[in-house]
């Protein structure tokens, strides 16, 4: 349980950095002089780059000892984000907001399969929501932050916070169980499945990071966002919905009923 708690640190770790990014936007483009939109592409690139560095390292690694590799990745991860802060120009901060995207999309996918395969069978959705709660805390962690630095803005905005907060908690809901599916499905080779999942969600978020860009930059104003967003959401709910009844009529495949052992890297993670 230990080892897990400390992969569910580094979780914690990435999901703040990935998402106090936002709320530093304004700041960050009045410091490099550079528009909101550009400077929101930091966000693109940090997702795109987690997206395309998912699959690709954990396809090369495989079989590496895990403790090695985590560590590694949470290096690359920590000195990008030292570059990130005295970063003097948007295209240095662009490359280091790369970096830092592959060295989280080489932990996350690897922590989660870890996780799964320091648990027994039966406790395998236990392991993986411990280590999602590390990114999950990072939205009541930013609340607590926002009421310290500028008091009275939870309260105000309260009939913004709490739709956000039953999104996020809706969202992060389903991580865990498509991860336990996928690992059980291909216990063998766990940390490609979860990075290609991985993947899709962190492409899916730099293309509507590129896509917000490109509609402040045509004039739209930012309250306008959240209307656009509710209707990719719409879309993507049809289509979620659509596939899990098509899903349902197909017969199940033999590998996604086998339960052997994760063994997809060596799991020699130390305390």
């Amino acid at each position: 349980m230990r080892r897990i708690l400390l992969l569910a640190l580094g979780s914690f770790a990435l999901g703040l950095d990935a998402y106090v990014m936002a709320g530093l936007l304004p700041v960050v483009a009045g410091d490099l002089h550079v528009s909101a939109s550009a400077a929101g592409q930091m966000v693109t690139v940090f997702t795109l780059c987690y997206a395309l560095a998912a699959p690709v390292f954990a396809t090369v690694l495989a079989g590496r000892p895990a403790r090695v590799i985590l560590s590694l990745a949470l290096t690359v991860f920590t000195l990008a984000n030292a570059l990130s802060a005295v970063s003097t120009s948007l295209t240095m901060l662009l490359i280091a907001r790369a970096v830092a995207g592959i060295g989280a999309g080489v932990y996350s996918p690897l922590a989660a399969a870890t996780a799964a395969s320091l648990s027994p069978a039966e406790r395998r959705g236990r392991g993986l929501a411990i280590v999602a709660y590390g990114i999950a805390t990072v939205i009541f962690v930013l609340l607590i932050a926002s009421e310290a630095v500028l008091p009275g803005v939870a309260a105000t905005h309260w009939g913004l916070i709490l739709p956000l907060i039953v999104w996020g908690a809706s969202g992060w809901a389903l991580q865990v169980p498509q991860q336990h599916e996928l690992i059980a499905a291909e216990p063998e080779h766990s940390a490609v499945a979860v990075s290609l999942n991985s993947s899709a969600v962190y492409l899916g978020s730099a293309t509507g990071s590129a896509l917000g860009g490109l509609v402040l930059v045509s004039g739209v104003a930012p309250a306008g966002l959240p209307y656009c967003t509710a209707g990719v959401a719409l879309v993507a709910l049809v289509l979620h919905l659509t596939l899990v009844r098509w899903g349902r009529k197909r017969p199940r495949p033999v590998s996604a009923r086998r339960t052997a052992p994760v063994t997809e890297a060596k799991t020699e993670v130390s305390a």
